[in-house]
């Protein structure tokens, strides 16, 4: 129950780095907020971005400011920006592209929670790079997520698809209250 495996290239250096928490808002001209929902993955079909793009939506009246951040590039990129056209939330998502491996601690720093949607598993490198750095982790129980990210230990599980439920624990790590 101790030992867990972590992906290849997750940098465990970042436990003691300095991250500069104001690097992405900086960078990538990011509205002031009350809280920044992270979601860091390669922009293809079975991560499933669109489902982060839709909870972001329904978090969209909310009193306090949240910025959603969709940081990776990929072929459903241009779709995902076309999602939140039409939800009209273009000004509460923002689509930053990749991120250089060096400021994913930076990147880290903003976020208030990181976000998993991927079809097969959410045991990423990224997912495990979020707790490395301390931040929560909310995402769907797909494959093997659950050896990694414990419910309400180092973040929130819901079940694979669910986006009410992962809207509802998003609310629980009071990032979008």
């Amino acid at each position: 129950a101790r030992i867990h495996f972590l992906p290849n290239c997750v940098n465990l250096e970042w436990l003691s780095a300095m991250s500069n928490p104001e690097w992405l808002p900086e960078r990538y001209g990011i509205m002031r907020y009350s809280h920044l929902v992270l979601y860091l993955a390669r922009l293809v079909d079975w991560k499933r971005a669109d489902a982060f793009v839709r909870v972001a939506a329904r978090v969209k009246s909310r009193t306090r400011r949240v910025a959603f951040v969709v940081a990776g590039d990929g072929p459903e990129r241009a779709r995902c920006e076309a999602l939140a056209r039409s939800l009209q939330i273009e000004n509460q998502v923002y689509f930053v592209g990749a991120i250089p491996h060096a400021h994913i601690p930076d990147a880290m720093a903003t976020a208030d929670v990181v976000v998993a949607t991927s079809r097969h598993s959410n045991r990423s490198i990224a997912v495990c790079e979020a707790m490395v750095c301390g931040v929560p982790v909310a995402a769907f129980d797909t494959g093997q997520t659950h050896a990694v990210v414990h419910d309400r230990e180092t973040g929130r599980l819901v079940p694979d698809g669910d986006e009410a439920a992962l809207r509802q624990h998003l609310e629980i790590l009071d990032v979008v209250l």
